[in-house]
Formats: structure tokens, sequence, C-alpha cells
């Protein structure tokens, strides 16, 4: 099966006299990249803030840096996923992370898209009421998205928000863990041939950019 895990592009708001913004690697996706690899799966990442570094939207007061939606919703199809994840750390990323659901749907409706990070952990119900996202991941995504992958009931999926008959159910997260050696690291993962995260783990590609906004 094909995975295809997304790094949606950054807002922020215009109106600062100074704004840093350095796109680092996502480490949540790279750590899921490596263990789905591992299992044998065939995984893309798209990370829109980096391979957008250098584009930049003004939208009223809001500034969006990384690649534009039509640039993602392309690489996504160039993908041609069997499931779509997508990273929201926080709750000001949210409406970018939905707005990368809703291209997945635009290109498939029967794909399913998973979001994960600090969001869905702790408004799980709220992130689920949104009809563009079927599966949310509480906490550390590893397990979890390979027990999604291979087939585990949705019911005895640790750590899983998900949608039956129209109501949404949430598996508390109750397993963590325990060897972090057994995930790959940084290094294994540069070994791999995926072109946006060996390019992130190049020191020379984690670039720092400043944004001078408007008064």
């Amino acid at each position: 099966m094909r995975v295809c895990l997304v790094n949606p592009p950054r807002s922020l708001k215009a109106n600062k006299k100074l704004i840093d913004v350095i796109p680092v690697l996502p480490l949540g996706l790279a750590y899921l990249a490596s263990v789905l690899l591992r299992d044998g799966y065939d995984v893309s990442v798209i990370d829109a803030q980096m391979d957008g570094k250098d584009q930049q939207v003004l939208n009223g007061d809001l500034l969006t840096l990384g690649l534009s939606w039509n640039g993602i919703k392309d690489k996504i199809e160039g993908c041609k996923p069997d499931i779509v994840g997508v990273t929201c750390l926080f709750s000001s990323r949210f409406p970018n992370a939905l707005h990368v659901a809703k291209l997945v749907k635009e290109i498939d409706p029967e794909i399913p898209v998973v979001l994960g990070g600090i969001q869905p952990t702790v408004q799980t119900k709220e992130v689920l009421a949104n009809s563009e996202v079927d599966f949310a991941v509480l906490g550390e995504g590893e397990q979890t998205m390979l027990d999604l992958m291979n087939g585990k009931s949705h019911r005895v999926i640790d750590g899983f928000g998900y949608k039956e008959d129209g109501q949404i159910h949430i598996n508390p997260k109750t397993k963590f863990i325990e060897d972090l050696d057994s995930l790959l690291s940084l290094l294994d993962i540069c070994s791999h041939a995926i072109s946006p995260l060996k390019s992130h783990v190049c020191m020379e590609d984690l670039v720092c950019t400043m944004f001078i906004g408007t008064v």
C-alpha cells in the first residue's frame, strides 16, 4: 500500500514586525515514515513548508509560507496514495491541515485521511467532526498507524479516533513506546530514497528565513 504523509504549509499573521520562520524536519512524520518503511509500505512525504520554503502568499493579513494548495494537490495526486496522513501540531495550524484533507477528498473521496499531532490528540472529537477527516491518532502514532495499516479492528487500536455508523468513537491512549531504540534513527532515515526527508536531514537544507512583515 502507498502512504502519503503531509506537513501542511504554515500561515501567520503578517502584521508583526518580525517573524522567525524555521523550516525543519517534522520529526513526527520522519519517525512514522521510518516504521512504515520498515514494515514494507511505500511511503512518500510532502513537507510543504520546506519544499516551498521560498514561496509566500499574502491574503489580507494572513501570510502563508510553503507550497501552494495547487502544488500540494498535484504532489498528492502524483503519489497515488491509498491513505494520507496529515500532521497538525497546534490549533493555529488546524485550518491548513483541514485544507489538505479537503484536497485529498477532491482527488478521491474514498482515500482515508488520518490526522495526527497535538491538536487531534487534545481535541479528537472536534477534529473528527469534520467530514474530510476519517481517523485521528492520539499521541505517539507509530504503532497506531501500523495497526491501522495492517487491518486491525478500529475498536481495539490504542490511541485512535474513528467514525462508525455516523458516531465518533475514541479509544484512549494507554500504551507508549518503551524501547525508543526500536525507532529508526535519522541516519537510518537518510539512507532511504525519500527525497523530501533526505533533503531535510542534510544540514545544509535546514534553512532559517526571516520575514519582515507590515506594520
